[in-house]
């Protein structure tokens, strides 16, 4: 997770940092869509492009 400062608004994460999020807030215990767009911090149309992908890639089910 990265954490910003003032200085970092206009930094970005990659897709490996969003995708690490995605599995870190998984993890332990299965989360529906909502709960990890929240956690990963991500907007509804990130969430669901990053889970297919995700899905299709057998990371995740």
């Amino acid at each position: 997770m990265l954490i910003f400062t003032e200085q970092d608004r206009t930094h970005y994460r990659s897709k490996p940092d969003v995708t690490a999020d995605i599995l870190n807030a998984v993890k332990d215990q299965p989360l529906g869509k909502t709960r990890i767009m929240n956690a990963a911090y991500m907007s509804n149309n990130q969430t669901r492009e990053y889970l297919n992908e995700l899905i299709t890639k057998g990371l995740i089910s």
